[in-house]
């Protein structure tokens, strides 16, 4: 049974920032439905984590609260939760505030022991993210396991790529439009952008010029790549691209890291799977976590217009929830 007025709480606007919100929600929640101790890190206006506490934690299950921001196109109101057809509809209802609700639901049902839930800012929007507060401070220090809430159509994920962006700058000279035979920064960044399509890399933002009479002076455009290429690797690619443009500039926006199978999740009997996406699971294992990821919905789905999880794979997940509740000493 979904809590559709829960639901709505979650589906606040996290895209820009202001959490205050659904930092009320999840913790007005907890505290009249769980015994859970509550603590915050706060990391700026209106912005913080949220860490639920059952007992002596060794198991983490974290959940980011932020979207990204809506794209053209929607025909239902984004932040709210539309049911339609089986389905939710709303920003984040696959990435990932559906999970959010059902492991919500999950441990008020449960009542788990020995369990550590973090509600985390910025998984989005990186690269000082939430997660690398919480890996900073003493909250991680006990910790032996996590499973990070992300849609994977309820298939347990070991194993992704790691995630990295770039803005490259690529400078012109600006002059009369009739003299635009060379020094236009658009057209040479179009020839790198066609390089950089060849190796797998997506680009997703593009901005330069001033005027249709003007050649530009300059075009930054940012990009970015799923591998498991090592980041210097990674780098020396784009470099290598770059080479016959004198002047571009490269400057790193994000860095994920891959993340590497492990089968030391003793919970859930699932097989593992590989993911195609990023997700902050690469983090805590690399902080000597060994993590796993699990939840509803479809990374298709997420970042696009009228974004949806089906009933069915929530109400599924939160079983699942509650049977590894139970499953944990």
């Amino acid at each position: 049974m979904v809590e559709m007025s829960l639901f709505d709480d979650l589906m606040v606007d996290t895209s820009s920032g202001d959490y205050s919100h659904i930092l009320s929600a999840i913790e007005g929640f907890l505290k009249a439905n769980t015994s859970c101790e509550l603590f915050t890190q706060n990391l700026g206006d209106k912005k913080a984590n949220l860490i639920a506490v059952f007992g002596k934690p060794t198991l983490l299950v974290s959940c980011h609260m932020d979207t990204v921001k809506p794209c053209k196109g929607w025909s239902v109101p984004p932040y709210q939760a539309t049911e339609k057809d089986g389905k939710f509809f709303g920003l984040g209802a696959a990435d990932t505030k559906g999970n959010l609700l059902a492991l919500l639901q999950a441990v008020a049902k449960a009542e788990p022991k020995n369990l550590m839930l973090l509600f985390n800012v910025d998984e989005e929007s990186g690269p000082q993210t939430g997660m690398h507060a919480f890996l900073k401070s003493e909250f991680a220090s006990s910790l032996k396991h996590a499973l990070v809430c992300e849609p994977t159509t309820l298939k347990l994920v070991n194993q992704h790529t790691g995630y990295s962006s770039f803005w490259i700058e690529v400078p012109g000279k600006a002059k009369h439009s009739s003299e635009a035979d060379q020094d236009n920064a658009i057209t040479t960044a179009s020839r790198i952008l066609l390089g950089l399509e060849k190796k797998a890399f997506m680009i997703g933002k593009i901005e330069g010029g001033l005027s249709g009479n003007m050649v530009p002076d300059s075009c930054k455009f940012k990009c970015s790549i799923r591998s498991y290429l090592a980041q210097a690797q990674i780098v020396s690619l784009i470099k290598e691209i770059l080479a016959p443009y004198p002047g571009v500039a490269i400057t790193e926006s994000f860095v994920g890291p891959s993340l590497v199978p492990n089968t030391t999740f003793p919970y859930l009997d699932l097989p593992c799977e590989e993911a195609e996406f990023w997700t902050e699971a690469s983090l805590l294992s690399l902080a000597g976590i060994p993590s796993v990821v699990l939840g509803a919905g479809n990374i298709a789905q997420a970042h696009s217009a009228d974004e949806f999880v089906e009933k069915s794979q929530l109400e599924a997940f939160e079983k699942m929830l509650i049977q590894l509740f139970g499953e944990f000493p």
